[in-house]
């Protein structure tokens, strides 16, 4: 499923301690075709397991329904945007995952990717944990004054996301801006 990624980009996720996932929009079901090593280490499935199923698996049967329908508007619409997911563990635990989603443009290639950026906020939103697993997508995501302590943590998981969003970015762009002076000058 990685024939079409760049070496560069192969190799950004190869050393990025962030847990991260590059999906597919134009395959059915949108399928994972790269994650890096934190990325397994969060979930605790191996890169094998995870590379040509959609994300969706996390859920396990968690009702994030209203959180799916942003996340499919965030896709279609082509931006970025955040999530607060219940999601499972291989081994069964529970967690809260703070899902980024950034659009991302490969030179060179037809494909259009999403770069998902997950981080694990169980701990962080402790106090709104044991609710939101009861009755998962109302009680974070339809709070209608979020605590300052967790405005805090979504707005540095934000800054972390959109931080390695714009490194790879980068990235693709010079690289796209090396082969295309490389052309000019060949």
């Amino acid at each position: 499923m990685t024939d079409r990624i760049p070496d560069r980009l192969k190799s950004f996720f190869e050393i990025e301690s962030v847990p991260l996932t590059l999906s597919s929009r134009d395959r059915a079901d949108m399928p994972v075709v790269i994650s890096n090593r934190a990325f397994c280490e969060l979930t605790g499935y191996t890169a094998e397991e995870v590379i040509g199923r959609n994300c969706r698996f996390l859920q396990a049967g968690f009702d994030n329904t209203a959180e799916r329908a942003r996340i499919r508007e965030c896709i279609e619409h082509e931006q970025d945007d955040y999530f607060i997911l219940a999601n499972q563990k291989k081994n069964g635990d529970r967690f809260l995952n703070f899902l980024y989603l950034a659009p991302i443009l490969v030179p060179d290639c037809s494909e259009r990717f999403v770069l998902g950026t997950q981080f694990d906020v169980t701990n962080e939103l402790n106090d709104e944990l044991e609710g939101h697993f009861r009755k998962v997508g109302d009680v974070l995501v339809g709070a209608a004054e979020p605590s300052y302590s967790r405005q805090v943590v979504i707005e540095s998981k934000k800054l972390a996301a959109m931080s390695v969003r714009n490194v790879l970015r980068y990235i693709l762009e010079t690289e796209a801006g090396r082969r295309a002076r490389s052309l000019v000058a060949g």
